[in-house]
């Protein structure tokens, strides 16, 4: 019988390049939180659906990292004065084990989830379950009062990316992309790396920034991370500044987001009254954020 015989070598260009898939854009985002009311036959689905994108945009968490999100989780990291980080399952270990990964977020972001959990949530449980029967999960089935499964998230993104008629991809990995890519920026701001080959050898030589790198993004391989570097370095390339600068930007972005959630709830008949206490907590954790970083732009 006459077997084929395959060479590899690392010269040869690969027989079906893979396509390269690009990290979902802003603008996508807003498009995807703009049809959630049109799409939505509850309060709690359309608050919910909301808090799922927001999930998935600032911590790039895998669909059954973001499942497995606990209430008691957020209020962890709220109560960290300083820098908030939220703890998160980390998936695809070998062996059964459970480890847990710890991702910066920002005060306005969890003031946003807390009032979900508070205001919408515990009625989800009251209704369902019952305070004996809460095994604790952000995110609920508002039939059962149970944790979303994870094919549930993917349903719910495609549902949102037809709604919105976007064309590239909006599933949860193309937010993953986003993250993973914004955290390389940062990285190569901060340190000044020239090129793609500094950095590459800074997360293989040294121990400190590896260990960052696979424990906010839960990667086991750095090699696995190759073509987040080519499009960090595509988008260092189109502007100059410092880290501090990159800060103020996410702060600003997480603000905007939420004032547009605002905007929608008030439209859709939440209390006036209400909101405009929690748009104050935004607006002063924002400023907060704002002012513990010094901007400068290199020219």
């Amino acid at each position: 019988m006459f077997m084929p015989t395959y060479w590899h070598h690392h010269s040869f260009p690969n027989p079906e390049p893979q396509t390269r898939r690009l990290p979902i854009n802003s603008t996508n985002i807003a498009k995807l939180i703009e049809v959630i009311p049109d799409v939505s036959r509850t309060t709690y689905q359309r608050r919910r659906r909301f808090i799922l994108v927001k999930l998935l945009e600032i911590t790039g968490a895998r669909r059954v990292e973001v499942a497995n999100i606990r209430v008691e989780d957020i209020y962890n990291a709220r109560g960290l004065k300083q820098e908030p980080v939220l703890k998160v399952f980390t998936a695809k270990r070998s062996g059964g084990r459970e480890e847990y990964r710890y991702l910066p977020v920002s005060k306005t972001d969890l003031e946003l989830i807390v009032n979900f959990i508070e205001k919408f949530r515990h009625r989800i449980i009251k209704k369902t379950v019952g305070a004996a029967g809460d095994l604790g999960y952000l995110l609920l089935s508002e039939s059962s009062g149970l944790r979303l499964a994870t094919e549930t998230l993917t349903n719910e993104l495609l549902l949102l990316a037809k709604a919105a008629k976007i064309e590239e991809q909006a599933c949860a990995h193309m937010f993953r992309h986003r993250f993973i890519t914004k955290l390389f920026v940062a990285l190569i701001e901060q340190h000044e790396y020239e090129n793609g080959d500094d950095f590459r050898h800074a997360l293989l030589d040294g121990e400190t920034l590896k260990r960052k790198v696979q424990e906010y993004t839960g990667h086991t391989s750095i090699s696995s991370l190759e073509p987040y570097i080519h499009l960090a370095f595509e988008e260092v390339a189109r502007f100059g500044s410092t880290l501090d600068l990159i800060k103020a930007k996410l702060a600003v972005e997480s603000l905007q987001s939420n004032l547009k959630d605002v905007a929608l709830e008030l439209s859709h008949g939440r209390s006036p009254t209400e909101l405009s206490v929690l748009l104050s907590d935004y607006i002063n954790l924002a400023l907060e954020e704002l002012g513990s970083a010094s901007i400068s732009i290199e020219r």
